[in-house]
């Protein structure tokens, strides 16, 4: 909990500065929104996107997703990225920035809700003649473990089993945006 934490506050500090240099009014803040579809190595998220003039982003997905090895999409998730542009310019956007989110995992024995943080860096191409829509791609590492238990009850007794959940640290995802 205390790499969350510390986290937003990292973000929130090093944003600071970007915010103070540019006069915001409620017509000028975002540059750009859209709705964007995405496919990674474990789930597939509809989500939200909003590109600041100040070079940062934030992403809000939520989709379904596979985290057991039973390759069927019945768990969900809910995350959130920023990012920073590092190279953008009229048709591309080079990023890096932060992810966290939460997962909430169904099996049949148990359900769990665990949390996650990583770092992903990205790039999108925007074409069209307005530049609607982009595609992009993004590269990352996540972090996230969360300790469980189960008990069986039998006419001889009681089994408790202490499992531990490790997300896939390889984040790997295409993604469709329209933006709007």
């Amino acid at each position: 909990m205390k790499n969350y934490i510390l986290a937003i506050i990292f973000v929130a500090i090093t944003s600071i500065p970007l915010i103070a240099q540019t006069e915001v009014t409620p017509n000028n803040f975002f540059e750009k929104k859209a709705v964007n579809l995405q496919v990674t190595t474990s789930n597939i998220s509809l989500g939200f996107k909003a590109i600041s003039n100040f070079k940062l982003s934030t992403e809000l997905d939520v989709g379904i997703a596979s985290f057991n090895e039973d390759f069927i999409y019945n768990d969900y998730v809910i995350d959130l990225k920023v990012f920073y542009s590092i190279r953008k310019k009229e048709k591309t956007n080079l990023y890096a920035g932060s992810i966290l989110g939460f997962e909430f995992i169904n099996d049949p024995t148990f359900n769990l809700t665990s949390p996650f943080i990583g770092a992903i860096a990205g790039y999108e191409y925007y074409f069209g003649k307005k530049k609607r829509s982009g595609i992009s791609i993004e590269l990352g590492y996540i972090y996230g473990k969360k300790q469980y238990s189960k008990s069986y009850t039998a006419n001889w007794g009681t089994v408790e089993y202490i499992g531990t959940f490790k997300n896939s640290p390889l984040f790997l995802g295409l993604g469709y945006s329209y933006y709007f």
